[in-house]
């Protein structure tokens, strides 16, 4: 909606709209979030974040088959 540059304060907003757990065993979060400057919302959109299932686990050494976002 409107840029963002290099020194604003920005604010990060969201909310969660729906949680899963895929066939490999990966947590995800889904998000609706909003970026806004002094109060402002410059951008928003739905992000998807996985999770780790607890402290063994690691969504970011998942390769291949066991990777799908």
């Amino acid at each position: 909606k409107t840029p963002v540059f290099p020194g604003d304060d920005m604010t990060f907003t969201g909310r969660v709209v729906g949680t899963a757990v895929d066939a490999t065993g990966c947590h995800w979060v889904d998000l609706e979030v909003a970026v806004s400057v002094a109060g402002k919302v410059h951008t928003e959109g739905r992000i998807r974040i996985a999770l780790p299932a607890d402290q063994d686990d690691n969504p970011w050494r998942r390769k291949g088959a066991h990777w799908k976002p």
